[in-house]
């Protein structure tokens, strides 16, 4: 039943959709390059953040695919 709701919401949105992951991976980049532009007293707490939105990233991607798979 949620194939059927998924194939619903791509044709409302004209068949274009963003997936969560990507969406969270290309976040990750945001703190990475503020971190170049900011002291360096900010640079690792930045990097952290980045590091962890890449990895909720990559934690979507293989949720969603293990979904599919079902």
């Amino acid at each position: 039943m949620s194939t059927q709701n998924e194939n619903q919401m791509e044709i409302g949105n004209g068949g274009r959709s963003i997936e969560p992951w990507l969406v969270v991976s290309f976040a990750s980049l945001v703190p990475l390059v503020v971190a170049m532009l900011l002291p360096e007293s900010w640079r690792m707490p930045l990097y952290v953040i980045g590091g962890v939105l890449c990895a909720i990233g990559i934690a979507l991607l293989f949720r969603q695919e293990s979904s599919r798979g079902r």
